[in-house]
């Protein structure tokens, strides 16, 4: 347990914090600017409410009757005790067996010991730099992706696709409360009002500032394998992505382990539903397909492998379209011909 930051907190003035302090982060109105719907969102700030969002706007709210919280995964109202939701320290220690430390919701550096009443656990401590602390793994580790309820995808059903509030060419796919992002193919931008990448800059994009540098995952990671690793499989070793390279992966041996970034061999792409290495064409990767790649062009997602990308020292630096009279790019011979592909990277979208 990380204790070298403290700051004692009086009994009555923690008591007061704890049953006062609401969650911050995203909005319901926020999250359904980002997310054309239609469907409910739960609200990171109250268990009980939740909002319908459609075209990119909060149609209508309402809370769940007295005694129920809202479950975000199947849009329900249910009983406390089959809801994980914490917007308060009171809701976070209401989880957690006495003696153990719990994250304040709103701030996930701070933590308190639960369910005690010495005068010895009347302190709140705080992470060092860079870090926030973890109630599954009842410590302090590197700060990955922020607090819970600062994440876009909070509250919001698995397998929602999110605009990046940061880029427009990215996307944000949610699960379990957590989002993983993913990019468009090479000059395409993500249109958050149809929820797919697109040729053209969408309007509620001003300019495409961006400039495309290659992703470099760190050696090391603590969080992808508490994120990623499937419990339900078969325990051991795990190949996971990296979430940002098509080669790229880390192996985990368990959830609470420290993931070990490794690479595919040169012209080949991770698959990551099988967690092996395969033929670029048999995958559907949505970052950069020319990494880790000798080929001069590559296939774009969802397209029906009708656009491609040019790659320049295994980076993608411009894309086009096969002409009508040879309408299907073939990513194996590198040209467009008349014959449709059967390809898996033909099917995928991104």
């Amino acid at each position: 347990m990380d204790r070298s930051i403290t700051q004692t907190v009086p009994k009555g003035l923690l008591y007061l914090l704890m049953c006062l302090v609401t969650a911050g982060g995203f909005t319901m109105e926020e999250r359904c600017q980002y997310w054309a719907g239609p469907g409910f969102i739960g609200d990171s700030n109250d268990c009980q409410a939740w909002g319908y969002c459609k075209d990119n706007k909060l149609e209508s709210s309402n809370r769940c009757k007295i005694g129920l919280l809202y479950d975000f995964r199947d849009g329900s109202c249910k009983l406390p005790s089959e809801v994980n939701c914490q917007t308060t320290l009171t809701d976070a220690c209401a989880i957690t067996r006495p003696g153990e430390y719990a994250a304040d919701p709103t701030d996930c550096a701070r933590y308190i010991k639960c369910g005690q009443t010495d005068s010895d656990d009347e302190v709140e401590r705080i992470c060092g730099d860079y870090q926030l602390f973890s109630n599954q793994l009842q410590t302090c580790v590197a700060d990955t992706q922020g607090c819970p309820q600062d994440y876009p995808c909070a509250h919001m059903q698995d397998s929602t696709l999110l605009a990046d509030p940061n880029s427009c060419r990215s996307y944000l796919r949610c699960k379990n409360g957590l989002s993983t992002k993913f990019k468009c193919s090479s000059r395409r931008y993500f249109n958050r009002q149809t929820g797919q990448c697109q040729a053209s800059l969408p309007d509620e994009c001003e300019s495409d500032d961006e400039i495309d540098t290659p992703a470099i995952p760190p050696a090391t990671n603590a969080d992808v394998c508490l994120r990623l690793y499937d419990q339900a499989k078969t325990r051991g070793v795990q190949l996971l992505t990296d979430s940002m390279t098509c080669h790229g992966y880390y192996r985990c041996s368990s959830p609470y382990a420290l993931g070990e970034w490794a690479s595919c061999p040169p012209g080949t792409h991770f698959q990551w539903w099988r967690q092996r290495c395969a033929s670029p064409e048999e995958t559907s990767c949505p970052y950069d397909r020319c990494a880790n790649l000798r080929s001069r062009f590559v296939a774009i997602l969802d397209t029906g492998c009708r656009d491609y990308t040019l790659c320049q020292d295994q980076q993608s630096v411009g894309s086009d379209t096969c002409p009508p009279i040879h309408p299907y790019f073939d990513e194996t011979l590198g040209q467009c011909g008349k014959h449709f592909p059967n390809f898996r990277v033909c099917y995928i979208a991104s």
